[in-house]
């Protein structure tokens, strides 16, 4: 009766119910998501990002990545003849904040994928031919962004260099510990036990179970460091 009476997401409510969370709140295709008024599809903005990977042969992090779309070229742009790739410049109507913003969602959804490193690059994650092809939509809230300026923020930092040792140490990419959107939550929300970190979109029993406690254990560090 309570799935019948659902007003949000029901992907959400079913991975939910099996211990797993969504990054986001919605799913964009079931009947509840659709009645939202600012879902869009940007699928189109996700074939030019795509695209721009390819063409610059995955070797561009995300910076870099969204100054080449927006047809923003530096010295170092220059001599590696990006402004005369296809897709410099395909994306000039859009802000850097948004793209950057907009790739580390397709990150988080397996469209991208970042490498390991101190200097990670992009690379075209498993469903990024789907895309292409026209098979997955991506549906996003049009006014969806992270206002969160986690670049700069010390706990962000932590966490991030926790999951490049975490990375290291098991030869796997850093994502797949934990998305840039779910640590940009913790270091907003700061979790202090267990039943808080499962309230942080992206982590489940699972994930909590292979990497929990170690987060954890740096938020609470760096809590009673700075005495909050």
């Amino acid at each position: 009766m309570e799935y019948v009476e659902l007003k949000t997401c029901y992907r959400e409510y079913i991975l939910k119910y099996f211990g797993e969370k969504m990054i986001r709140n919605y799913c964009g295709y079931c009947e509840n998501c659709k009645k939202e008024k600012n879902i869009k599809d940007f699928s189109l903005e996700a074939k030019k990002i795509i695209s721009g990977v390819g063409r610059a042969k995955e070797s561009l992090g995300i910076s870099t990545l969204a100054n080449m779309l927006m047809g923003k070229a530096d010295t170092k742009m220059l001599n590696k003849g990006l402004d005369k790739i296809s897709t410099f410049g395909i994306m000039k109507e859009n802000k850097q904040e948004w793209i950057e913003s907009f790739i580390n969602y397709m990150i988080s959804e397996k469209y991208l994928v970042q490498s390991a490193g101190s200097f990670p690059v992009l690379k075209l994650g498993e469903k990024y031919k789907d895309i292409l092809n026209g098979n997955i939509k991506v549906i996003r809230k049009e006014d969806e962004k992270i206002d969160f300026d986690y670049y700069e923020n010390d706990l962000f930092k932590e966490l991030n260099s926790l999951r490049k040792e975490i990375s290291k140490q098991e030869n796997i990419a850093p994502y797949i510990i934990f998305s840039d959107m779910t640590l940009i939550e913790m270091a907003e929300k700061k979790p202090r036990n267990r039943w808080d970190m499962l309230k942080i979109k992206g982590i489940g029993n699972q994930k909590f179970k292979s990497y929990g406690e170690r987060f954890l254990e740096r938020i609470n560090n760096y809590c009673m460091e700075e005495r909050l």
